[in-house]
């Protein structure tokens, strides 16, 4: 009995190709989509300002400084308050008109919130001033 050389050789070659082909491809498609919508965003740095008038009222003025690569809806900084406390006066702003400010009251206290337009800025500076009342006022 007789085998011939390289009968099965060249179909059995292909097909090993064949498959490394598709599982590279694959590969590259399952990489190729997390990068593709990949976002990023850096704090840059973040400055608070404190002062305490004679009167015990506590003034805070607070920048933070964003990068962002990538679109993203909004960013926000949450205030945790305990339920005596409140805070009144809270006012806000993103340089460059890069946001619309809003505060939203939580039971873990409050969310200052920058929504952001699209295009998403590359940088800006988010910007709060609050004055807390301790005590059982309300905003």
């Amino acid at each position: 009995m007789r085998i011939s050389n390289g009968s099965f050789e060249p179909a059995r070659g292909s097909n090993i190709n064949m498959v490394l082909k598709v599982t590279l491809l694959l590969l590259f498609v399952i990489f190729l989509v997390p990068l593709a919508s990949a976002k990023h965003y850096t704090l840059e740095e973040a400055v608070t300002n404190i002062t305490i008038d004679p009167s015990g009222v506590v003034h805070v003025d607070e920048a933070i400084s964003y990068t962002f690569d990538g679109n993203y809806s909004y960013v926000y900084r949450m205030l945790n308050t305990s339920t005596e406390e409140s805070i009144q006066n809270i006012e806000g702003y993103c340089s460059d008109n890069a946001c619309k400010f809003r505060a939203e009251r939580i039971p873990e206290g409050y969310r200052l919130i920058g929504e952001l337009p699209e295009p998403t800025p590359k940088k800006f500076d988010f910007f709060c001033f609050l004055r807390p009342l301790w005590g059982s006022q309300s905003p």
